[in-house]
């Protein structure tokens, strides 16, 4: 396919083609669409990985490539996009409805319209999930909202911390992936944020006590990580109930039942046991079997390379085996003679 399309079509401002059968790679030549406002491709049976060029829409607000299978890790500068909820009104290119199930290569469906004609929809709307719930926004409804959902895809890597950046998102799902790795600290910049999914995934450490400076937010899901420590029960995180943490064995605190002990701080728990030594300080015991094994196969190879170097130490450690030897086995003689003969009596 040529850029004849995406490049004649640089003032389209809303993009959805959600709930089909689209399939292949999401087209790099998307970057050229630099209107767009808001992108929805979720539905469908993409694979690949996130493209980059979508860092190019500087003006998405709305960005909803869910239930797919993408891999890869998320990229980074999607957190340079404003995500600012500005939507104009401006004809949609859609073909969501019931009865416009669309099937295969979205480049072949979007040249196909070129020749044809688009569906155009004076009243634009676009439907998005956030808070748990399907939401559908009705023209200028969808001037208040601002989000993103790759929810139910194949992501791997960790949350990148640049995220944090997008002050004004509203929703961001990333639930039914396989992230790993902890929650960044730097999602507490997000000021504006209502909801928050990142639920079944592979998520571990401590929910960051920063988070419970997000005033605005609604849900919270975290539930079927590998989370551990205290959960923070202040402020608009108390409003929350077991549901948004369950299948994380282990955290603590409310409002779950499991309580936290008194004397451990709230990174106590990691896939190995932690300990405190004589200063109160905490001993990672997977880091001392580490050294330890490392020390004893350090301290045995220094040893097999004394011996091939020095002939002498080697004579000296063979006779000094041979004596123990048998200095043993006398010894193991005489006591059971001596063991016989006491039985005999």
């Amino acid at each position: 396919m040529t850029d004849a399309f995406f490049n004649n079509a640089s003032m389209l401002m809303i993009l959805d083609l959600g709930n089909n059968d689209l399939s292949g790679h999401i087209p790099a030549e998307i970057e050229n669409l630099i209107n767009l406002e808001v992108l929805v491709l979720r539905g469908n049976q993409f694979h690949g990985q996130v493209p980059v060029q979508l860092c190019k829409l500087l003006t998405l607000s709305i960005l909803d490539l869910s239930s797919n299978s993408l891999y890869g890790s998320i990229p980074t500068c999607l957190g340079e996009i404003a995500f600012s909820g500005d939507i104009i009104a401006a004809p949609p290119l859609s073909s969501s409805e019931p009865g416009s199930r669309q099937t295969g290569k979205l480049a072949e469906l979007i040249e196909e319209r070129k020749y044809k004609s688009f569906e155009y929809e004076f009243s634009n709307k676009v439907q998005f999930t956030t808070k748990s719930q399907s939401y559908l926004y009705i023209g200028s409804a969808m001037y208040l909202m601002s989000g993103i959902d790759l929810s139910c895809n194949n992501i791997t890597g960790q949350i990148p911390r640049e995220l944090g950046n997008l002050s004004t998102l509203h929703a961001l799902n990333l639930s039914h992936n396989k992230l790993w790795g902890a929650i960044p600290t730097t999602l507490s910049n997000l000021k504006n944020i209502e909801s928050l999914d990142f639920s079944y995934n592979l998520l571990n450490g401590s929910i960051p006590p920063a988070l419970t400076t997000l005033n605005a937010i609604e849900v919270f899901m975290v539930a079927y990580n590998n989370l551990s420590g205290r959960i923070p029960y202040e402020v608009q995180f108390s409003t929350f109930d077991t549901n948004s943490y369950q299948g994380n064995f282990f955290l603590c605190g409310p409002p779950i039942s499991k309580n936290c002990t008194a004397d451990k701080s709230p990174s106590y728990i990691s896939k190995t046991a932690s300990y405190k030594d004589e200063d109160g300080d905490w001993i990672d015991m997977e880091s001392f079997y580490m050294t330890f094994v490392i020390s004893g196969v350090t301290m045995f190879l220094a040893v097999v390379i004394v011996m091939l170097i020095n002939p002498q130490w080697r004579n000296a450690l063979f006779y000094l085996v041979k004596t123990c030897i048998i200095s043993s086995y006398y010894y193991f003689e005489d006591n059971m003679r001596k063991l016989l003969r006491v039985r005999r009596v």
